[in-house]
Protein backbone atom coordinates (compact mmCIF):
# COMPACT_ATOMS: atom_id res chain seq x y z
CA UNK A 1 0.00 0.00 0.00
CA UNK A 2 3.34 2.14 0.78
CA UNK A 3 4.13 1.94 -2.68
CA UNK A 4 0.79 2.56 -4.51
CA UNK A 5 0.21 5.51 -2.47
CA UNK A 6 3.61 6.45 -3.61
CA UNK A 7 2.71 5.97 -7.11
CA UNK A 8 -0.63 7.71 -6.92
CA UNK A 9 1.04 10.79 -5.34
CA UNK A 10 4.00 10.58 -8.08
CA UNK A 11 0.74 10.25 -11.05
CA UNK A 12 -0.35 13.53 -9.16
CA UNK A 13 2.78 15.64 -9.06
CA UNK A 14 3.60 14.07 -12.74
CA UNK A 15 0.48 16.06 -13.91
CA UNK A 16 1.54 19.26 -12.36
CA UNK A 17 -1.15 18.84 -9.56
CA UNK A 18 -0.75 18.78 -5.90
CA UNK A 19 0.20 15.23 -4.58
CA UNK A 20 -2.53 15.46 -1.91
CA UNK A 21 -4.71 12.32 -2.20
CA UNK A 22 -8.00 13.24 -1.07
CA UNK A 23 -10.85 10.81 -0.31
CA UNK A 24 -13.04 10.36 -2.82
CA UNK A 25 -15.63 7.84 -0.90
CA UNK A 26 -15.79 6.55 2.89
CA UNK A 27 -12.92 4.79 4.64
CA UNK A 28 -13.10 1.36 5.12
CA UNK A 29 -12.45 -0.32 8.30
CA UNK A 30 -10.29 -3.70 8.54
CA UNK A 31 -10.26 -5.72 11.72
CA UNK A 32 -7.18 -7.21 10.71
CA UNK A 33 -4.91 -3.65 10.32
CA UNK A 34 -5.12 -2.94 14.02
CA UNK A 35 -1.49 -2.36 15.52
CA UNK A 36 -0.42 -2.64 12.15
CA UNK A 37 2.80 -0.57 11.14
CA UNK A 38 1.04 0.46 7.47
CA UNK A 39 -2.53 0.48 9.29
CA UNK A 40 -2.85 4.24 8.64
CA UNK A 41 -1.65 4.41 5.26
CA UNK A 42 -4.06 1.05 4.50
CA UNK A 43 -7.39 3.25 5.57
CA UNK A 44 -6.00 6.52 3.74
CA UNK A 45 -5.74 3.91 0.68
CA UNK A 46 -9.24 2.51 0.90
CA UNK A 47 -10.82 5.68 0.90
CA UNK A 48 -8.74 6.92 -2.27
CA UNK A 49 -10.43 4.52 -4.97
CA UNK A 50 -10.62 1.71 -2.86
CA UNK A 51 -7.22 1.06 -3.29
CA UNK A 52 -7.08 -1.37 0.02
CA UNK A 53 -9.80 -3.17 -0.18
CA UNK A 54 -10.82 -6.31 1.50
CA UNK A 55 -9.84 -9.65 0.55
CA UNK A 56 -12.64 -11.39 0.11
CA UNK A 57 -13.92 -8.75 -2.40
CA UNK A 58 -12.36 -10.68 -5.05
CA UNK A 59 -12.92 -14.64 -3.45
CA UNK A 60 -9.67 -16.87 -3.36
CA UNK A 61 -7.06 -15.50 -5.34
CA UNK A 62 -3.20 -15.06 -5.32
CA UNK A 63 -1.64 -12.12 -4.07
CA UNK A 64 -1.24 -10.70 -7.71
CA UNK A 65 -5.04 -10.79 -8.41
CA UNK A 66 -4.86 -8.70 -5.47
CA UNK A 67 -2.33 -6.46 -6.51
CA UNK A 68 -3.86 -6.12 -10.08
CA UNK A 69 -7.27 -5.00 -8.62
CA UNK A 70 -5.25 -2.49 -6.52
CA UNK A 71 -3.08 -1.23 -9.26
CA UNK A 72 -6.37 -1.00 -11.53
CA UNK A 73 -8.18 0.63 -8.84
CA UNK A 74 -4.98 3.36 -9.03
CA UNK A 75 -4.91 3.96 -12.39
CA UNK A 76 -8.62 4.24 -12.93
CA UNK A 77 -8.92 6.86 -10.43
CA UNK A 78 -6.14 9.25 -12.67
CA UNK A 79 -2.92 8.93 -11.94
Amino acid sequence: MGVLRRAAEFGLSAREMQPNLVAKEPFKTFSDTQNYWAASIITQMSAYCSVAAAFNEIGDGLLRMILQSAITRLLLCGC
